[in-house]
């Protein structure tokens, strides 16, 4: 498991669901990642993914 820390650039606060939205987004867009082996949970800003998927997403 690996812990990612971000920090942005400015101080514009999103909510869990701006950032939810992004995620799925995201992951939408890029054909490649298997959107439907993925669960996104966004809680207090931390942004969880969970799911089995091949080697390399």
């Amino acid at each position: 498991m690996e812990d990612i820390h971000v920090k942005f650039a400015n101080d514009t606060t999103k909510t869990d669901l701006d950032l939810a939205t992004e995620v799925l987004s995201g992951m939408k867009w890029n054909w490649s990642v298997p959107n439907d082996k993925i669960q996104v949970k966004v809680e207090d800003g931390w942004i969880t993914l969970d799911g089995a998927v091949v080697y390399d997403f």
